[in-house]
């Protein structure tokens, strides 16, 4: 209960941002917009197309949720929040799940605006989306969701909040370079092999190939992704720990 009770403040949080809540979830649209037009003027640009950039821009979109996380968790460790929170009867699972729940809601809902808008594209361009391909992007986007949110919660809690936001950017413009989510990987040269071990190239591939029916490589992919869940999360529940102590004394 204790858990809930912190997501749901965290929640409110988030909503008394719109500013974020417009980088969450507005800018990624705009970007499938922008891509859409791009596309329109260049013959032959299939990596335009909305059944080939939708997933990419979702993947991409959750960048934007490891923003807001670290900068939530590094904000309320300035305001000193979280120090009066220690003497609570709430344990580190506490927090952790008080953070991660609105996380993912919010990674939850880019996904169903950014759907939205990908039909609407698709229909008047006449391109075919797989109903139940995209349904699986649903499932198969929790593990790199679970990523983004449990990087900012180890970035809020390593980093100060004037920096958190900054260090944050960079992640942000690496995933989108990196991520394959407008560009093809095969430009990139010998960064090509590096991409396939990051968190972000798997679960656009996964969203593609579950739009596509075309699942060579799925589960490869999948456990990729799964671990990296995994990992990252056990380092920031380590890293929020640390932090409890050292700012408890």
């Amino acid at each position: 209960m204790k858990a809930w009770n912190f997501a749901s403040r965290n929640i409110k949080e988030i909503l008394r941002d719109p500013l974020g809540i417009i980088f969450c979830v507005i800018f990624p649209v705009a970007m499938i917009g922008m891509f859409q037009l791009i596309g329109h003027y260049t013959p032959d640009a299939y990596w335009f197309n909305i059944d080939v950039l939708m997933p990419g821009i979702i993947v991409f979109a959750f960048a934007f949720v490891m923003l807001y996380m670290a900068i939530l968790v590094s904000k309320d460790r300035a305001t000193s929040l979280l120090s009066r929170l220690y003497s609570s009867p709430m344990k580190t699972s506490d927090y952790i799940i008080g953070y991660g729940v609105p996380g993912i809601i919010l990674g939850y809902l880019q996904i169903i605006i950014c759907v939205i808008v990908s039909y609407i594209i698709a229909v008047a361009t006449g391109v075919s989306l797989s109903f139940g391909g995209v349904l699986l992007n649903f499932a198969v986007d929790l593990p790199v969701i679970v990523v983004m949110t449990a990087i900012g919660i180890l970035f809020g809690s390593i980093l100060s909040d004037k920096s958190a936001p900054g260090v944050s950017s960079a992640i942000i413009t690496i995933s989108a370079v990196l991520g394959g989510a407008w560009m093809p990987l095969e430009t990139m040269g010998s960064l090509e092999t590096v991409c396939k071990f990051l968190p972000w190239y798997p679960a656009t591939c996964m969203g593609r190939m579950a739009v596509s029916g075309e699942y060579e490589g799925f589960w490869m992919y999948l456990v990729t992704d799964i671990a990296y869940a995994v990992v990252i999360s056990v380092l920031a529940v380590i890293a929020f720990k640390k932090m409890m102590v050292k700012d408890n004394k």
